[in-house]
């Protein structure tokens, strides 16, 4: 069964100004699109790995796989003049795969990132002295039809967050000769129709949908399953083959992650909404369910919520403003 990754809201970003000495290989450059890690601080990448970064420019979004691991992150570049990028806010999944080596040179080269040149087919991102940190070849950016949606795929990931164990599989079927979808979103069946806008073949929305009611232990999830579903306005297809459901903005993360705060041997997840009048963190409790998966559950106690919150605030004491 095939993958699929919905998301339903907008990530905020920051552009950086300065000056650079700029090449003649950086004023043309489209950044925007998927790109193949080939190697990094000159050392070839594992061929099985499969690293590649996404640049969404429009967004001003980091996505795509360090080797294992789905990294997503912010965008920060400088408009005026080409040459100077950044990333921050970078955060990536926590599995656990048989090769790990490359997944750490590449998440270790994310930080030192701050400029870049290349052509159309190669992009060469350096740090502040000028060295070569990273080598990257543009994938071919696959042709999207409904067509392409036919068939079952698993559903993965919502808001950029990994779904936890549930009660059952959540998935989309969709049969697209009769544009209908069926499927399970983790507890309940659900069912609807698929509509698309006239000569947009990358849109895409769920309309009329409804689901069974039954009752089951994790309904947190579906729910976000469920609200997802309800803003998606198109799809895109990566060159792997994932499927990514898209809100009205096209952007595909929720929540930015913000640290992993440890309190009496248990791991906590800090995130909070990519919105620009967003003031409020959410905390979850790292579940680790097997060797590749993990999940998020919210705390009960709210004790252990305060706590962890104070751990929080003391480490970034003086970079956010906590009042």
């Amino acid at each position: 069964m095939r993958k699929i990754f919905m998301s339903i809201a907008a990530m905020g970003f920051a552009v950086f100004m300065g000056s650079c000495g700029t090449g003649s290989k950086t004023a043309n450059v489209n950044l925007a699109g998927e790109w193949n890690i080939v190697d990094v601080n000159g050392e070839a990448v594992s061929a099985d790995a499969k690293p590649f970064l996404g640049l969404d420019m429009a967004g001003k979004r980091l996505y795509g796989n360090a080797g294992c691991n789905r990294v997503m992150g912010v965008v920060e570049y400088d408009s005026v003049q080409p040459g100077k990028i950044r990333f921050t806010s970078v955060g990536a999944t926590r599995m656990m795969c048989p090769e790990m080596e490359t997944e750490g040179k590449v998440l270790a080269a994310l930080d030192k990132i701050a400029g870049y040149s290349g052509t159309e087919d190669k992009l060469v991102l350096v740090d502040a002295e000028g060295n070569n940190v990273m080598t990257m070849a543009k994938r071919k950016a696959a042709e999207v039809s409904l067509n392409s949606l036919e068939g079952e795929w698993t559903l993965v990931s919502v808001g950029g967050e990994t779904l936890g164990e549930m009660e059952n599989t959540p998935f989309l079927a969709f049969n697209v000769a009769e544009k209908r979808v069926h499927g399970n979103a983790g507890c309940n069946m659900v069912n609807g129709n698929l509509v698309q806008e006239e000569g947009n073949p990358a849109s895409l929305k769920f309309d009329q949908m409804i689901s069974t009611m039954m009752s089951c232990p994790n309904m947190d999830t579906e729910g976000k399953i469920m609200e997802a579903l309800g803003k998606v306005r198109s799809f895109a297809i990566d060159a792997d083959g994932n499927l990514s459901l898209l809100d009205e903005n096209g952007q595909e993360v929720e929540f930015e992650f913000l640290d992993v705060i440890e309190f009496e041997g248990t791991e906590y997840i800090v995130l909070i909404e990519n919105d620009e009048d967003a003031d409020e963190v959410v905390i979850l409790q790292i579940n680790q369910i097997d060797e590749e998966t993990e999940e998020y559950v919210s705390i009960d106690d709210e004790d252990t919520l305060n706590k962890v919150f104070e751990l929080f605030k003391k480490k970034y004491e003086g970079d956010i403003n906590f009042e």
